[in-house]
């Protein structure tokens, strides 16, 4: 009872004066140490995004960016029938006064990615600034940026970066901004944009929804709490409707927006097909192991603290491990190809930040450590991003452009040439399911129809001149046979990937008429050596053959002979040959 009390000190006040200094001197030198790491991780984000820029401009074209930038001309020629998640159109019709080649007016659109992404790592580091210390969250923007397939498919012309810049945004506002019903509505409008932008943004919607349940459960005022997450709902429904509906009012001929609901979920969710895990995930777990290892730390560490006797532990932990709620996507997505992985890790990545805050990684010595790896594993990501370039891709495209300086109909594997209208399918995997399921050739229809002139070879089964009769069909992923052959009979190599519209004639060693069928009318030129018969007329080599639909008949002169009638007046054709490589090397 009688018991002195003394004013608490903190414990180094009761040490040696001399013991005291060396510790304050280790403090301000583990401080030190931490300023020093916090100006290097800064400086590491900024080298990321400049060599983002740099892989813009460089960086290969993939197919889904050719077939984003159709959709723009698409719509302006008044083609456009899909609503959902073709919105983005209205933003990009200015690309056409960019330049007239493809790959520079996807570099364009690059930029506005690009931006998007800035903006995405801003929202990503200020809302891990909830959780975890200032750079722990650097190191959460690192782990983000620096992840391969980030670093090679963020950039690219696709929505999922519009919608993920959305998200992000309205979970900055939720996270991070006052409970007004002003921050309410924004939320609302932004999920409601990115739902319209594209659907994948559902795959965050478990994650908000957690995070509202989180948030409405620690409120002073619950009822209020769940009115406003409520009101966000309804808002976001209202904003995806009005959108759908002014959008789809801007359309030609719009098709229905449940069917095609209906046919793209039954293709991508639900099927049990997880190849994607074997070809994507499972290399990416090597080439990014810190992440992958900083993320599980930060699931584990959460999930310890869970049983934490800190209510407001408990609850932080709880809102860190909802973060994770997306990765449940990879098990049920059967499209989540590397450009998904962008889409789906920026606010995982929020947990690699909190990995950071164990204690076991709370010396600055081992987080440079870790910092050092990341940059190694950047640095090699870089080197491979590099060895896949556009200038074969650009030269392609500029050579089309010359030999057809006017809108021509063409077919290839993804619209590669955008401005001009593609005729046939879209040759993805999901594409061709499609083909498949219908069961019928095509190909001899679209030639009558729309008479294309010539043909992109940007996918391996288009390379017709390596066709095999015995790889034809759905057990080799290749178009009917039907459909290869009528491809091969009327379409003759030209430069590089490119053939144009023509007809491969072999004469034999007697004089006979033999029958050939021409699907569009114009002017062939003759390529060979001697004179060649064509419909009574004689004809020599580099003569114009004036040639109409149907049917023709020719007849050689000199035994047998290899002639060939293709399209045009002497087309033009670069007198160097052309890069031995294929279009698209992949992701």
């Amino acid at each position: 009872m009688g018991a002195r009390l003394t004013r608490y000190r903190p414990a180094g006040t009761f040490l040696d004066p001399r013991v005291r200094m060396a510790v304050h001197d280790g403090l301000q030198e583990e401080t030190g140490d931490r300023t020093k790491l916090d100006a290097v991780l800064i400086v590491f984000v900024l080298i990321i995004l400049l060599m983002r820029v740099y892989l813009a401009f460089v960086r290969e074209v993939n197919w889904d960016e050719f077939l984003n930038l159709s959709m723009v001309y698409d719509f302006r020629r008044g083609d456009m029938h899909q609503a959902f998640q073709t919105i983005f159109v209205h933003g990009f019709g200015w690309l056409s006064f960019v330049s007239s080649n493809e790959v520079d007016q996807i570099v364009a659109a690059r930029l506005v990615m690009l931006a998007c992404g800035g903006a995405t790592a801003f929202f990503l580091f200020a809302i891990a600034r909830k959780y975890v210390p200032f750079q722990a969250a650097l190191f959460a923007v690192i782990c983000y940026l620096s992840f391969s397939f980030v670093l090679t498919q963020a950039n690219s012309f696709r929505t999922d970066q519009i919608a993920l810049f959305c998200v992000m945004m309205a979970l900055w506002i939720q996270q991070c901004w006052s409970r007004s019903w002003v921050a309410v509505i924004l939320v609302g409008v932004l999920i409601g944009l990115a739902g319209m932008v594209t659907i994948k943004s559902i795959f965050h919607m478990p994650m908000i929804g957690l995070l509202w349940l989180i948030t409405c459960w620690r409120a002073e005022d619950r009822i209020r709490a769940f009115a406003q997450a409520a009101a966000s709902v309804l808002v976001a429904l209202a904003t995806l409707a009005c959108l759908f509906a002014l959008h789809y009012a801007s359309l030609a001929e719009p098709e229905s927006g449940f069917a095609f609901l209906q046919r793209t979920t039954g293709k991508t969710m639900g099927e049990g097909n997880l190849h994607h895990l074997s070809d994507y995930f499972v290399p990416a777990l090597p080439t990014n192991i810190v992440f992958w290892v900083l993320l599980f730390v930060g699931v584990v560490w959460s999930m310890q603290r869970l049983f934490s006797d800190d209510c407001g532990h408990r609850i932080k932990a709880l809102a860190l491990l909802a973060f994770s709620a997306p990765l449940a996507t990879l098990l049920l997505y059967s499209e989540a190809f590397p450009y998904f992985y962008p889409f789906l890790l920026a606010p995982v990545a929020i947990l690699c930040g909190a990995g950071m805050t164990h204690p076991i990684l709370s010396h600055a010595g081992g987080r440079a450590v870790i910092a050092s790896v990341l940059f190694f594993l950047f640095s090699v990501h870089v080197s491979s991003a590099l060895a896949h370039r556009n200038n074969y891709q650009r030269q392609l495209i500029s050579v089309i452009h010359e030999i057809f300086p006017k809108p021509t109909p063409y077919i290839d594997r993804s619209s590669m040439v955008s401005t001009y209208p593609k005729k046939g399918f879209f040759m993805s995997r999901w594409g061709m399911a499609i083909y498949y399921e219908a069961g019928k050739p095509i190909m001899a229809d679209i030639m009558r129809q729309d008479q294309p002139k010539f043909l992109v070879a940007n996918r391996e089964m288009l390379y017709l001149d390596d066709y095999d009769v015995s790889e034809a069909g759905p057990q080799h992923a290749n178009l009917f046979k039907q459909d290869m052959e009528v491809l091969r009979d009327n379409f003759v190599h030209h430069w590089g990937a490119l053939y144009v519209l023509g007809k491969a004639l072999k004469t034999g060693p007697h004089s006979e008429e033999r029958a050939f069928e021409i699907y569009s009318d114009g002017p062939y030129t003759l390529e060979g050596a001697g004179q060649l018969m064509i419909d009574g007329a004689l004809y020599t080599a580099g003569d114009v053959v004036k040639l109409t639909r149907g049917g023709h008949r020719y007849e050689g002169r000199d035994g047998e002979q290899q002639f060939i009638l293709r399209w045009g007046e002497h087309l033009y054709r670069p007198s160097d040959p052309a890069p031995d490589q294929p279009v698209f090397r992949g992701f």
